[in-house]
């Protein structure tokens, strides 16, 4: 199958070169053919490579951000389980109050606590949040990489392309 394939591409570069040398464009339009060629690859090179430091930049950004998310994470849970116990433990003493002012503060201390356990809840879903934009700018970047890494190639395929076009060309 490698052998086939070699002849096939082989047989096409056959008959590209002798497109060129029978296509009738002049030296200098086939020189400028050529460099037209390798800009292309060089730029493409370039570019690649770019692309890939992005992506590297990228993953880095989401590294810190899952590292910081987890750690907002696990603080978030330690505060509202505290938050959730406080508020269990007072709705099980409510009731002891013998007045109306008592009956009262016992209310706002009530919806203290639940609004300290939303607050809680909250910011363990922010810190998840967060880890997932990591997760996400983790996987973009490595999407880039590999996209910078291909253009690299590309450039450098046309660029070897058109080192051996110039060595054909003929006067």
């Amino acid at each position: 199958m490698k052998f086939n394939t070699l002849i096939a591409t082989l047989g096409l570069a056959g008959l590209s070169l002798a497109g060129c040398a029978t296509s009738g464009d002049s030296f200098g339009d086939q020189v400028t053919q050529v460099s037209d060629q390798w800009q292309k690859g060089e730029k493409n090179v370039r570019d690649g490579k770019r692309m890939v430091e992005r992506g590297e930049d990228e993953i880095k950004k989401g590294e810190k951000l899952q590292k910081h998310g987890a750690r907002d994470e696990k603080k978030a849970l330690v505060l509202l389980a505290e938050a959730r116990e406080n508020l269990a433990t007072r709705v099980a003493l409510v009731g002891d109050a013998e007045s109306g002012e008592a009956i009262e503060a016992e209310a706002n201390e009530l919806k203290d606590l639940e609004r300290a356990v939303d607050k809680a809840e909250k910011a363990v879903k922010a810190a998840q949040k967060e880890q997932k934009r990591g997760r996400d700018d983790v996987s973009d970047g490595k999407k880039k990489i590999a996209k910078g890494k291909d253009l690299i190639e590309k450039g450098r395929k046309q660029m070897n392309e058109a080192k051996e076009e110039y060595r054909d060309i003929e006067v």
